[in-house]
């Protein structure tokens, strides 16, 4: 996607980042498939092994915020900051880099987090897509090509 001509920016990414795949993720997510240790708890590694079985099981889903799955609230950021994040990508959001601070304040104001996920769903909103040989439709979304 090109952000040259649209107003989306770093500071937009953890209020986006949840709505990347609201309410749920598909589910062939193991620690098994990344070097990196999963962030993820004993009690939410084990209910991620029973619903994403090594083989099999890709239609399953797994829901983001395990506390509040059903419900749109700033909840995810909470269970980041318990290193409870279901992928290791939304981990990063806290894991005491620059965006700790902004993922804080998500837990310490609920308002806040709606407004700039609003914000940032109007600055995707303008982002161009890249076409022709400018972009790159993946058949397969875990990789580059």
């Amino acid at each position: 996607m090109s952000t040259e001509s649209s107003n989306f920016g770093t500071h937009h990414t953890p209020s986006a980042s949840l709505a990347s795949s609201i309410p749920f993720t598909p589910t062939p997510i193991t620690t098994s498939q990344s070097s990196t240790p999963s962030p993820t708890g004993i009690r939410v590694s084990t209910n991620l092994r029973a619903n994403c079985p090594a083989t099999g099981g890709d239609a399953n889903l797994e829901p983001l915020d395990l506390v509040t799955p059903n419900s749109f609230d700033n909840n995810y950021f909470s269970n980041l900051a318990q290193r409870r994040g279901l992928l290791i990508s939304d981990q990063t959001l806290f894991n005491g880099g620059s965006a700790d601070s902004i993922v804080q304040g998500y837990i310490d104001n609920p308002a806040s987090f709606a407004s700039d996920f609003a914000a940032a769903m109007v600055a995707m909103g303008d982002i161009d897509p890249l076409t022709g040989t400018a972009g790159v439709i993946r058949t397969v979304c875990n990789t580059a090509t």
